[in-house]
């Protein structure tokens, strides 16, 4: 729904009254791959790429049944109605153990790679000339250096 967030909440509300989903999600949903199945995402998982990560976290923690209250996504506003709830199927680590050893390296090479970059600003001897500038360029090289002490 592109809309505010009391908007949001006062359809949020008309959904809790309407029976028919498919028709409430016709009427006002603006996702054109979802308003064509009546609003229906067949599955969400953690970390789900085709939804925000907020909107994964929040299904996953409602029962069947419910409905969430407005999730601020960017610009829309996303409101949710478990349908059914699937139990998790076990996963046998040899199936997968490549595709994690690929997703750790990878988020062991981001980590690695912010930290030096942010080392290496920090060295750096930056001169900013322009008086407005300097003060943004001052924050923001402060927010680096907490966030640097933060992980450490």
């Amino acid at each position: 729904v592109n809309c505010d967030l009391k908007l949001a909440s006062e359809l949020r509300e008309k959904l809790r009254s309407e029976t028919d989903f498919v028709k409430f999600v016709r009427k006002y949903s603006i996702d054109p791959q979802t308003v064509v199945k009546g609003g229906l995402i067949e599955y969400v998982t953690h970390a789900d790429p085709r939804v925000p990560p907020l909107v994964s976290d929040t299904a996953l923690k409602l029962k069947q049944g419910d409905i969430s209250a407005p999730i601020n996504a960017g610009d829309t506003f996303w409101i949710i109605k478990i349908e059914q709830k699937l139990p998790p199927e076990p996963i046998d680590f040899n199936t997968v153990k490549n595709q994690l050893r690929v997703n750790l390296r990878s988020r062991m090479k981001q980590d690695l790679s912010r930290k030096l970059e942010a080392e290496l600003f920090l060295k750096a001897d930056i001169k900013v000339k322009d008086k407005r500038l300097r003060k943004l360029f001052n924050e923001w090289r402060k927010q680096i250096d907490e966030r640097r002490t933060n992980e450490q």
